[in-house]
């Protein structure tokens, strides 16, 4: 029973998010929108070993972030500098819903998406 109530509220959880963008920055809220050009891009998704992530500006944003968050919050990942291509490793995630943000040099969200993860 308690596993039970515990998927439903964790279901619930996820279609009210998947209504609403928490934490974005005026840019990334464009972006979803369509006015802005996606400044990276996540693929496979879902992914099931590796996903890729690719900064699309000519020249890598200079100390720019990426960071992996589970969707209860925790962050799993920081990647300090961000090149052009990152690919990630994801036999040590568990299954599910992961948040990624990408910040510039001053902290600051430039865009955030989702991506899961699938086991076989």
């Amino acid at each position: 029973m308690n596993q039970m109530y515990r998927s439903v509220v964790i279901g619930l959880i996820l279609l009210t998010l998947g209504k609403y963008s928490f934490g974005q920055s005026e840019p990334a809220r464009a972006v979803a929108n369509g006015q802005v050009p996606r400044q990276i891009r996540c693929y496979p998704n879902p992914a099931t070993t590796a996903i890729f992530f690719e900064l699309k500006a000519r020249n890598p944003q200079e100390n720019a972030q990426l960071r992996i968050y589970n969707f209860l919050g925790k962050k799993v990942l920081d990647i300090p500098r961000m090149n052009t291509n990152i690919r990630v490793d994801v036999n040590n995630l568990n299954r599910g819903i992961y948040i990624y943000q990408l910040t510039d040099m001053h902290g600051r969200v430039v865009e955030s998406g989702k991506f899961h993860v699938e086991k076989p």
